[in-house]
């Protein structure tokens, strides 16, 4: 077994790119911003758009369960992301987000069409391959690229995905108000289509060599990416399930398959799948727990803020007014805040981390019975964490990854993100409602502790982390 030298670096510049790829020559950081995050946001915006018509949707399907709707697309992404990452490093970035958008215009026009519930969850599942692969593709696009703004690209994608995601339920309302619930769920190919027609233009195509069929079949490692991904659906299984009934079977199956997947990585895969080695990195470890911690929080208070205020008598209108609080304080904040390069991360995520802490603490005090100003101030409150801590995670996370595995860790970090959102809603339904969200705050309040304390460290110098890159022997593991 060959060995694979570690090479550090102090600059906040990663490291140079596979010289196997040739980077994009041209086009400014603004252009690249605009194709990576309008490439990006639809992954937000297909994830949090079908909340508000689940209700038409179960009208024109009666007798239907209406839950794997949602929980098709993030079975599909989850499982989607690392394998997008990992095809992205062998094959190139471009291939991939190009692939990603021609599925999802695709699959949101099937879904506009589905003439039933199985065929919608279908397109979901679809849609939610599309999406996923955007931010692995997107990061080692950016790796590869030659700009010296990549701090301001990764604001931008950060930004839109959470922009879109917050906002996506109100667009969807009013889309299904003038044009009903198939229309809302095909306006994202739309988009799709003008990311795809700017992403070929800003960025050109890459020289990434074909390395053969058999060759192919090795180094995506298939033993490690079926155990993995099987862990990865029985574990969200496992959540969606939560609120009806505790599996307790499928709980018992995950530690086999997750220690199955660790001794086939890391004892005989010859191209393993998952980067088991490279996460002995800190920073790598803390922005991925951080990552978790964010997001579970995040969720927790966001899912339960609409039937907080609907259960104040607020109309759908009224409700999508008040969340329009947070992406314009989300903005505000990115606008008057240094860019992390000059801030350093660990700042961005503390004054991220208290921001989500006093509005889970504020909810705690109001309760469901407060006043509605009070709901307005704690929306407002998260916009602070939306506009800094991905936004320093990200940052870290590429700066930290190797640049021959930025898609996949960066796949793998997604992923942790759908199983967020698994967690969070699970939790929502269990103990959520107007009247609980105290409960709900006292999660979330834990969760923005947790994360302040794992921002203390792990970010690397305030000027640019630390970065390790894998160089691997010729032949040997990479």
């Amino acid at each position: 077994m060959s060995s694979t030298t570690l090479v550090s670096h102090t600059s906040g510049t990663p490291p140079d790119r596979d010289p196997a790829i040739d980077p994009p020559r041209h086009g400014s950081a603004v252009a690249l911003a605009v194709a990576l995050a309008g490439s990006t946001l639809l992954h937000g915006l297909c994830a949090a758009h079908i909340a508000s018509v689940l209700p038409a949707i179960q009208a024109a399907f009666p007798g239907t369960q209406t839950t794997w709707v949602g929980a098709a697309f993030f079975l599909a992404a989850a499982v989607a992301a690392p394998l997008g990452g990992r095809i992205a490093d062998l094959l190139g970035a471009r291939r991939v987000a190009v692939g990603g958008l021609l599925l999802i215009t695709v699959a949101s026009v099937a879904a506009g069409l589905a003439p039933s519930l199985p065929a919608l969850v279908a397109a979901r599942c679809v849609l939610g391959i599309g999406c996923a692969v955007q931010f692995p593709a997107a990061l080692a696009i950016l790796r590869q690229a030659r700009v010296l703004r990549a701090p301001m690209v990764l604001g931008a994608i950060a930004l839109s995905n959470e922009i879109s995601f917050t906002t996506a339920p109100s667009i969807s309302s009013v889309l299904s108000q003038f044009g009903g619930w198939r229309t809302a769920l095909a306006a994202p190919a739309v988009l799709a289509v003008l990311a795809l027609a700017f992403l070929l233009w800003r960025v050109p195509a890459q020289a990434a060599p074909w390395p053969g069929a058999r060759r192919l079949w090795t180094v995506l490692d298939l033993p490690g990416i079926a155990v993995s991904s099987t862990a990865m659906i029985v574990l969200l299984v496992w959540l969606i399930s939560l609120p009806v009934t505790v599996r307790w079977s499928l709980l018992a199956v995950l530690p086999v398959l997750v220690g199955l997947a660790w001794v086939w990585e890391r004892g005989f895969a010859p191209a393993p799948f998952l980067p088991v080695g490279l996460f002995a990195h800190p920073n790598l470890v803390l922005t991925v727990i951080r990552h978790g911690l964010y997001f579970t929080a995040f969720y927790v208070l966001f899912y339960a803020l609409p039937s907080w205020l609907s259960g104040r008598g607020l109309s759908a209108l009224q409700v999508a007014l008040v969340l329009a609080a947070l992406p314009l304080v989300a903005i505000l904040t990115r606008v008057i805040t240094p860019s992390v390069e000059r801030i350093g991360a660990r700042w961005a995520l503390l004054v991220g981390g208290a921001g989500l802490a006093v509005a889970a603490g504020a909810a705690m005090l109001v309760g469901g019975d407060g006043p509605l100003v009070a709901a307005v101030v704690i929306v407002a409150l998260l916009g602070v964490p939306t506009g800094l801590v991905n936004n320093a995670n990200q940052f870290v996370l590429y700066t930290s990854a190797p640049a021959a595995t930025t898609g996949t860790i960066s796949g793998i970090y997604r992923s942790v993100q759908f199983l967020a959102g698994g967690l969070a809603a699970a939790l929502t339904q269990i103990i959520g409602g107007p009247q609980g969200v105290q409960h709900l705050a006292i999660v979330a309040g834990i969760g923005a502790l947790l994360l302040i304390a794992a921002s203390t460290t792990g970010t690397g110098p305030a000027r640019g982390p630390r970065v390790l890159t894998a160089v691997a022997e010729p032949g040997g593991r990479p």
